[in-house]
């Protein structure tokens, strides 16, 4: 068994190439990193190695318990006080480091820390309509977190008290149109298969148009939707056109590439 560490970052992948790079240079504060893969047929592992992660392999569970499958390794392999958890399209924001830094070094009884989540699309990061702050549990001592299931994500609930941290978590979800309709789709799958195992039957609520005062969804934050009077930009209305399936061609959207620093 390893010796005991502040903190730990755990990411679960499969196929992650795309980011996950500089999501693991944005975690170079951390004692170590923790990657459990299931069986990627990219260049993840490659990745990994090369930035000194830890890297293990595990089929595919589902995420809450894909995620507890990496808690289990380290309190058996490389036990640590604190757990950092991210998804390999996100990464740390300099001044989430330093809020991170500082709350560890006097974290009292918290279980857990909140963070802001600042999501890219199309041109800019959104900060309307229900996709910031999107605050989530990412930081936690890992034997004060449960970690509940729900569809194609996870949801992290800690058992005790928690405190929030004020800089922000980056998410760069999209690498494309066709990326989206592809996430979108498993995401559908992941739920209708979440709801049947609650004994409950998935069906289709899309609107066929906006009621008056109503909201096109906007699947890209969770669940959280985007109002009509906020609709005020077209990055924002085009997320929400697109999560909607109201776009049938995935040419020439013209999607520009985030900054990765």
């Amino acid at each position: 068994m390893q010796q005991k560490v502040r903190i730990t970052a755990l990411i679960i992948t499969l196929n992650g190439e795309r980011l996950l790079g500089p999501c693991l240079s944005s975690l170079r504060f951390c004692d170590r990193i923790l990657i459990v893969d299931s069986f990627s047929t990219d260049a993840t592992e490659a990745i990994a190695r090369e930035h000194g992660a830890v890297f293990i392999q595990n089929p595919w569970p589902g995420n809450a318990l894909q995620i507890r499958h990496g808690l289990d390794w380290l309190a058996a392999n490389a036990p640590t006080e604190w757990v950092l958890m991210l998804d390999c399209d996100e990464m740390v924001s300099a001044e989430l480091r330093e809020d991170i830094l500082k709350a560890l070094a006097s974290p009292g009884d918290a279980a857990a820390f909140s963070m802001p989540r600042r999501t890219w699309y199309y041109n800019r990061f959104l900060r309307h309509g229900g996709c910031y702050p999107d605050r989530l549990f990412r930081l936690f001592r890992p034997g004060s977190i449960r970690i509940d299931n729900h569809g194609a994500h996870q949801k992290f609930v800690p058992a005790g008290p928690s405190g929030k941290l004020q800089g922000d978590l980056l998410h760069f979800t999209y690498s494309s149109f066709r990326n989206q309709l592809e996430k979108l789709n498993d995401y559908a799958d992941r739920g209708a298969r979440d709801l049947e195992a609650q004994g409950k039957r998935a069906g289709s609520a899309l609107p066929s148009s906006i009621p008056p005062g109503g909201s096109w969804p906007c699947t890209s934050c969770a669940s959280d939707c985007l109002t009509a009077k906020q609709v005020s930009s077209w990055p924002r209305m085009r997320l929400s056109i697109r999560s909607s399936s109201m776009c049938a061609s995935t040419k020439g959207i013209g999607d520009k590439p985030a900054p990765w620093t």
